[in-house]
């Protein structure tokens, strides 16, 4: 017998392949930041938003509003990963539709949760409001309510006009108070109003 018959059978052990295996997968994964990762950064920004020529006005009104620090995605997207994807595939279908088929008007406005309104505005935050308003913390989980927070706060951010204000208007309080029955006189809702 021979000193190598003696040994006990190894198994060969398979090659390093050193970087060059995974050269693919390194070009792979760059591939995907370019094509995912840096328009999904560009479009993250509020400015994109500014860029199409449907979207300025809409931009502007934005900029000069009390919600100028919420970002657009902030508010016209909703929470979690899924959300944040939906919103992402939405923009890349607009911007195809803008380029394509450069629409002049805008069809429907980007819907806003109410989830995403409370991230802000939740129920302990105290509410300060102008002039003499008072309104309880609990008024917008009023039993039945039918209503998402754009039902009455649509003009705050976008379509700032002379005739559409960016405040709630005391015609729509009182429309909704009169269709569920709730007290429609001043001091319901004002602190120096009906007091002599």
């Amino acid at each position: 017998m021979t000193a190598d018959t003696n040994k006990p059978n190894r198994k060969r052990r398979a090659p390093r392949r050193g970087l060059k295996g995974w050269t693919p997968l390194f070009g792979l994964a760059l591939l995907l930041i370019l094509i995912i990762g840096i328009p999904s950064i560009y479009t993250s920004r509020d400015s994109f938003c500014g860029t199409c020529h449907v979207m300025k006005p809409y931009y502007n009104t934005w900029t000069k509003s009390t919600h100028a620090k919420a970002g657009c995605l902030s508010c016209h997207s909703r929470p979690g990963i899924i959300g944040w994807g939906a919103a992402k595939a939405a923009l890349f279908r607009q911007t195809v539709v803008a380029i394509v088929f450069r629409p002049t008007a805008v069809k429907s406005g980007a819907a806003v949760p109410n989830t995403n309104c409370i991230v802000c505005h939740a129920e302990h935050r105290k509410i300060t409001m102008q002039n003499d308003l008072k309104l309880p913390a609990g008024h917008h989980k009023m039993s039945g309510n039918p209503y998402s927070c754009l039902d009455c706060h649509k003009n705050l951010v976008h379509n700032q006009t002379a005739k559409a204000k960016n405040t709630v208007q005391m015609k729509d309080c009182i429309s909704c108070h009169k269709a569920r029955k709730a007290p429609v006189k001043c001091e319901t809702c004002h602190y120096n109003r009906g007091k002599k």
